[in-house]
């Protein structure tokens, strides 16, 4: 299982600064069937002891095992915040 894109990524308004929330649909394909869109909600929390942590969620339930999938998008979006791609 993978994550082709996270794709619509809309920054949502959050009442404390070091807080970023997120709302966006990934993407995810899988050998053998064809590829799903999954609404998810995620957040990127600024502290000063453990730097950035991400945490996310699914909006809508993929149609794969839960754990795999959460793994895959998680190290995506690790990835793009890495590459700076989440402001």
């Amino acid at each position: 299982m993978t994550v082709r894109t996270v794709e619509n990524i809309v920054r949502h308004e959050s009442p404390v600064h070091y807080r970023r929330v997120y709302s966006a649909d990934a993407v995810l394909t899988h050998v053998g069937s064809e590829e799903e869109r999954v609404a998810i909600e995620f957040t990127i929390e600024d502290t000063a002891a453990q730097g950035s942590r991400l945490s996310f969620r699914f909006v809508d339930k993929p149609d794969y095992p839960l754990l795999p999938a959460r793994q895959v998008v998680e190290e995506h979006l690790k990835l793009l915040q890495g590459r700076g791609q989440l402001v």
